[in-house]
């Protein structure tokens, strides 16, 4: 496993914790688990992201850090065409930004922003439908929106 394959594992890893000493115990047990399984030639990266995910749900239930939601059928799907790369935001708000965040918007984010999956590949991974991970991804562009917004000095003759 190359060095860019673990800091690409890492960053996962940390989209899910949202914290650095968290990110790398998470990482570490996900790859004792791996290495106790399978050899580098059989299951690859996806397997071990599932390995992650995993082990960050069962170690979320025993600390009883996070509330499992229950499934809204009746969300609407992403309508806007707009996308991430579209939306501006300054380097400070990033963090802000993160921390308005839940653990599954920070994993569909990361999957898709930085992996580049699509919806379908993000459901695929998650084992989720995919209209949640539309409306998802639309609620994760109206946060980012909005921030974006907020950060924005006011034009002339307006006033916030």
């Amino acid at each position: 496993m190359s060095h860019d394959e673990l800091q690409l594992l890492y960053r996962y890893c940390l989209a899910l914790t949202n914290h650095n000493a968290d990110a790398h115990d998470l990482l570490q047990s996900a790859l004792e688990k791996w290495v106790k399984k399978t050899s580098e030639q059989t299951l690859g990266m996806g397997y071990l992201r599932r390995i992650i995910r995993n082990q960050f749900i069962d170690d979320c239930r025993r600390k009883n850090k996070i509330v499992f939601a229950e499934f809204n059928e009746n969300i609407t799907t992403l309508e806007s065409t707009t996308s991430f790369e579209q939306i501006l935001i300054d380097s400070d708000d990033i963090e802000h930004l993160l921390k308005s965040f839940n653990v599954a918007e920070r994993e569909t984010l990361f999957l898709s922003a930085v992996m580049g999956y699509t919806a379908t590949e993000i459901a695929e991974q998650t084992n989720e439908p995919r209209s949640t991970i539309l409306s998802r991804l639309h609620r994760i562009k109206k946060k980012a929106v909005v921030i974006a917004d907020k950060s924005l000095p006011p034009q002339q003759g307006e006033s916030k």
